[in-house]
């Protein structure tokens, strides 16, 4: 990853406050949203989840997991509004 990725990257992570969180549930996919924050200096991550959710139990039976994090998205303030 170059240096400006790298910055994005973090940039969006520390904005950024929910993701949503990919296991498997009973061999099906499951998406949930779940917070999260960043660890000190950067240092990795953790996402808050409640012992009795459903993708809680997920996670400790396979860890393999996904999580995507995505920027708000902005207006685009060249569009011309469309009134009705």
């Amino acid at each position: 990853m170059n240096p400006e990725h790298a910055r994005i990257l973090r940039e969006l992570l520390r904005t950024q406050e929910v993701a949503a969180l990919g296991t498997l549930h009973e061999g099906r996919p499951y998406v949930s949203m779940v917070p999260f924050a960043m660890l000190p200096r950067g240092k990795g991550f953790v996402i808050h989840v409640s012992r009795l959710a459903s993708h809680t139990g997920d996670m400790l039976l396979s860890p393999g997991v996904s999580l995507l994090v995505v920027a708000s998205p902005t207006p685009d303030v060249s569009a011309d509004p469309i009134v009705v």
